[in-house]
């Protein structure tokens, strides 16, 4: 073939302008790769996967194990695709159980998903465990690297360099560090064009220093305790539920404080596969005496513990799932918690468009749960607690970046937010912002 025949495209079937159901198609003359294939979990959509042939796919790389990302893998299995799924250790451990309890919460619930224990199964048969750094040929014009995302155990940024272009997914990242992970890797080769995510993007999304919300939260959990109430987290079973816990263990053992913390939902299942690859953690983490995640401070709520925990008169931490309000024991403890003025719902994730935290957060009070109205009285508070980069680390790693790469693509945002992030791209370097099924020209 020669050479002016040669071309590239990134085709978004989901993720354009929008945040859930993150899926990309890096289509080539050398071949095609899928980056990544979820579902909004607050709607439930899907992305437009009516758009892919299957069979043209040399490979399927997963990112991280948020559903969002990750929701949507089983289904490629229904529709035929058996080559392989490329990911982390412990991305492969947390999506498997995501996926499986997506499963459990359809079949409790009477629901159908477009995909079954099978096809779950068969994923997991096709799938190809990758280490950072580790160079792989998937097609023979095709080799993959993995790059530390910063966001969550075991996310990565996919690099794919193709014979003659090359292509950056940062996935969700992190540019700053936390209680749990260094920073995202800036030490890339250089490439072509980065597939940057923009779901911090707007000149609004600027948040303290970790440093600073540990401190505001920290005030605002010891306030609502002294006055007899009880302190509600809800928070993603993957990530932000294990630096809380990491959180709430420290203050409370350098303050000497005494209140039960209770654990609700996935988070213990989750923090055991956390504990497992603790090697991909900070050292200052995996090298603690003991296991921070599954300590004895904290009590596993199951069954009838739940109503325990809820009726008992006195001050508690509640730390449950699910972070954007959205299903699971959270719903339990708004319903008879939510009306005690003493209490406190403290929000400590991204909350989507939307879903009932997104409401809550902005003002809606009167909610309703199992066809029962409840007004909610207690204080309600959002602390940027988030995985993702802010606008700032965002600016940051652009400018780092800047020299390496002659173009950005922006996904995985909501449309104001994207468009705010180009704004600042543009006046540096050629910016896309495409929208769901729309194609961007690469070479």
């Amino acid at each position: 073939m020669l050479k002016s025949d040669r071309w590239a495209r990134i085709t978004i079937l989901g993720g354009g302008r929008e945040v859930g159901r993150a899926a990309y198609l890096v289509e080539s003359t050398d071949g095609n790769v899928l980056l990544d294939c979820g579902v909004d979990v607050s709607t439930g959509n899907t992305p437009y996967l009516e758009l892919l042939n299957v069979e043209d796919l040399s490979a399927v790389v997963l990112s991280h194990a948020h559903l969002d990302h990750s929701g949507m893998l089983p289904y490629l299995m229904r529709m035929g695709y058996d080559n392989p799924i490329y990911m982390t250790r412990p991305t492969f451990d947390i999506t498997s159980l995501l996926l499986e309890d997506m499963l459990k919460i359809a079949y409790n619930e009477d629901k159908d998903l477009p995909f079954s224990k099978g096809d779950v199964k068969r994923m997991k048969k096709n799938t190809y465990i990758l280490e950072y750094y580790e160079d792989c040929e998937i097609d023979p014009d095709i080799t993959l690297n993995l790059f530390s995302a910063g966001h969550i155990l075991g996310s990565a940024m996919a690099y794919l360099k193709f014979s003659k272009f090359s292509v950056l997914y940062t996935g969700d990242f992190n540019y700053d560090s936390t209680r749990l992970l260094d920073p995202a890797d800036s030490n890339i080769p250089d490439v072509n064009t980065v597939l940057i995510e923009g779901t911090y993007g707007s000149k609004d999304d600027k948040r303290p220093s970790r440093k600073k919300l540990e401190q505001m939260l920290t005030q605002d959990i010891l306030k609502t305790l002294k006055n007899g109430g009880k302190v509600i987290i809800p928070a993603f079973a993957v990530g932000r539920s294990q630096e809380m816990l990491l959180f709430l263990k420290d203050i409370f053992t350098s303050l000497n404080l005494e209140y039960e913390i209770y654990v609700d939902g996935m988070i213990w299942e989750a923090s055991k596969i956390y504990s497992k690859y603790s090697k991909y953690l900070k050292d200052s983490v995996w090298k603690r005496e003991g296991n921070p995640f599954l300590s004895k401070d904290f009590i596993r709520v199951r069954g009838k513990k739940r109503e325990d925990c809820v009726n008992i008169d006195y001050p508690s931490v509640i730390v449950t799932t699910s972070g954007m309000l959205t299903g699971g024991p959270i719903l339990h403890y708004l319903e008879h918690l939510g009306g005690d003025a003493r209490n406190s719902l403290y929000l400590v994730g991204y909350q989507a468009e939307g879903t009932l935290g997104r409401k809550i957060l902005d003002g809606k009070r009167e909610i309703e749960i199992n066809g029962k109205k409840i007004e909610l009285n207690l204080e309600v508070k959002w602390f940027h607690f988030s995985s993702h980069s802010d606008r700032n680390a965002l600016i940051r790693f652009v400018r780092d970046v800047m020299n390496k790469t002659d173009e950005f693509v922006i996904v995985h945002g909501e449309e104001r937010k994207v468009l705010e992030f180009a704004e600042y791209i543009e006046k540096r370097k050629s910016v896309k912002t495409p929208k769901n099924v729309e194609s961007v020209r690469i070479i």
